[in-house]
């Protein structure tokens, strides 16, 4: 197959965990690797990101079973992939983006001051994502859950943060926002958790008709994965806010 049939099945995959468990894709996306239909940077760099992607996956799987010892490994693994790609094709946009969650990730595992001290690297993958495709909707969504996260972030961890920059990075509920409005405008009524973090800036900014209506819009969405499972939770216990 060429590059473009092996990506596109991979993507298939990907979408259909159902059938396609996370070893089995990360599996088929390994061994891309040494297709010759791959050798091309760009090509390369579009395998990498996708084995990123997976072992976030299977990260996650293992931590959910409590197998913490393969969450580190498929951590690390998946911090590699996603830089390699980054340095064969800068201009592309799904690897920078997961070079960054990949970031976060080893900062949760490394704790409060390693996390805190990528806070900025972070950022800089994210907006370069968002920048180098426009009709790309997750930097905007992670550039969001960046700037919610630092008005949320505990005495402890501001206190680290001032030693490692003098203070935190400047940012407010507007920002975040902003950043979860320019997503849903980009994939609009699709993303339930994005929808969620739109009512919670509302709330934030005690804009509360605002909030309500979005929430409840995002709760009449398909529950289809964990990520939409935890955002309809979070639904729900804002609503008895609102």
């Amino acid at each position: 197959m060429s590059a473009e049939e092996n990506v596109t099945k991979a993507d298939a995959m990907y979408e259909d965990p159902a059938n396609n468990p996370r070893e089995k894709l990360h599996e088929f996306i390994s061994s891309l690797l040494t297709n010759p239909a791959h050798t091309e940077p760009g090509a390369k760099a579009d395998v990498l990101y996708r084995l990123a992607r997976a072992e976030y996956e299977l990260a996650a799987n293992a931590k959910a079973a409590k197998n913490y010892a393969d969450q580190k490994k498929f951590v690390y693994e998946g911090l590699k992939h996603a830089e390699e790609a980054c340095a064969l094709d800068g201009e592309n946009a799904r690897a920078s983006a997961w070079n960054g969650i990949f970031l976060m990730e080893v900062g949760d595992l490394e704790g409060s001051r390693s996390k805190i001290s990528k806070l900025m690297d972070v950022k800089k993958a994210w907006t370069k994502a968002a920048d180098l495709d426009k009709s790309y909707a997750t930097p905007h969504h992670l550039l969001g859950r960046w700037c919610y996260g630092i008005l949320g972030i505990d005495w402890f961890s501001r206190k680290i943060a001032n030693t490692l920059f003098g203070t935190l990075p400047e940012t407010s509920y507007e920002e975040a926002l902003g950043h979860f409005q320019k997503a849903e405008d980009i994939s609009p009524n699709t993303w339930m958790s994005n929808m969620v973090y739109i009512g919670k800036c509302h709330y934030q900014l005690n804009n509360i008709p605002d909030a309500k209506a979005i929430v409840e819009a995002a709760m009449k969405l398909t529950v289809k994965n964990a990520d939409d499972k935890e955002a309809m939770k979070e639904a729900e216990e804002l609503m008895k806010k609102l």
